[in-house]
């Protein structure tokens, strides 16, 4: 039972490493997006202000899509 859990737990934490660097490129990909994004810029906010929310966001761990 012991070498089982210990099996499942081997798995999981290669599973959390993959989702980690997923959400890495994703967070990369929209950063590179968000600069040129039609519909942020119809909301008034300029590409820096933008840039300094995202920054903003990535450090209190509240980016949303």
């Amino acid at each position: 039972e012991s070498e089982k859990l210990e099996s499942v737990n081997a798995e999981l934490k290669a599973q959390i490493e993959e989702l980690k660097n997923e959400k890495q490129h994703l967070i990369y990909m929209l950063n590179l997006h968000r600069p040129t994004c039609i519909v942020r810029a119809q909301n008034g906010r300029t590409p820096e202000d933008e840039r300094n929310l995202f920054i903003q966001q990535i450090k209190e761990g509240t980016l949303q899509s």
